[in-house]
């Protein structure tokens, strides 16, 4: 029987899109590394997981806040989100889409992401990459056919036309190298978060009010806006109010001693754009 790292190392030669993200060569799998033709050697984690930025952006995240992030995921925190997320994968008509989430975290959208299109019926090849390998390391222990990466948005281990969409979800986009990967056709479907997102720990921590303005407007700079899509639930965060702040960037430093006036539910806000 294979192990994971042997699955995951065939998936990659079956694959066969990634590219050295120094000098752009073609990566092949030599032994338990992928190597390229200038000599630039990436080794394989016990995972299966692939560093390609050894030696800077591995600290930005404590292994509780990934921890909690992954836990609040799986009590649904972004179902409503990945729900419309598949259901755009699937008015493509791609029946097996190679789909990318730049900035997948810890990995946890991308394994739900995976069940709710196999519902459908569709055979996704799925990727994820994130700066923080902390994260990809916790994403490493799914059993799933997914494969992760440690990499810069900046500089994607992605062949040119490569992939059929690229998921952007409350991180960080480099458009430029997202229009190089992207087939002809190809989506990037872009989360970004609306004023009413998380309000109520806005409000209960004395934040002020949030803009996407700025997001919004670089976005239609670099890509050409397709749909955008409203979508709104309410998560229910009784219990888990602790995970809730560990979570949360924007409250990092603020909540020492104020535990108590975590909300009990949270809004969860945001528009999904298409675009191209």
């Amino acid at each position: 029987m294979q192990t994971k790292v042997e699955r995951r190392m065939e998936s990659i030669s079956e694959l066969g899109i990634l590219q050295c993200p120094k000098c752009r060569g073609k990566l092949s799998v030599e032994g338990r590394s992928l190597k390229c033709q200038s000599g630039h050697t990436y080794d394989f984690s016990k995972k299966g997981t692939v560093n390609f930025v050894l030696g800077y952006g591995e600290e930005n995240y404590s292994k509780d806040m990934l921890e909690a992030r992954r836990k609040l995921m799986r009590l649904g925190l972004f179902e409503g989100i990945l729900d419309r997320i598949a259901d755009a994968v699937a008015e493509s008509g791609i029946s097996k889409p190679v789909i990318l989430d730049a900035g997948c975290g810890e990995g946890t959208g991308l394994e739900y992401l995976d069940e709710k299109l196999k519902e459908k019926g569709i055979e996704a090849r799925l990727l994820g990459i994130d700066i923080s390998s902390g994260g990809i390391t916790i994403a490493g222990r799914t059993e799933k056919d997914i494969l992760f990466f440690v990499a810069d948005l900046g500089s994607l281990p992605f062949s040119e036309q490569s992939l059929d969409f690229v998921i952007n979800m409350f991180t960080p986009a480099s458009y430029r190298e997202f229009r190089r990967v992207l087939k002809p056709g190809g989506k990037v479907l872009k989360v970004v978060p609306e004023r009413e997102h998380l309000i109520e720990l806005r409000e209960a921590y004395g934040l002020k009010e949030y803009s996407n303005d700025e997001i919004v407007a670089h976005m239609a700079e670099n890509m050409s806006v397709v749909s955008r899509e409203r979508i709104s639930t309410t998560f229910d965060a009784e219990g888990h109010g602790d995970e809730l702040l560990l979570m949360t960037p924007m409250l990092w430093g603020k909540t020492e001693g104020k535990s108590a006036l975590a909300p009990k539910s949270v809004t969860v806000s945001a528009s999904l754009f298409i675009l191209e």
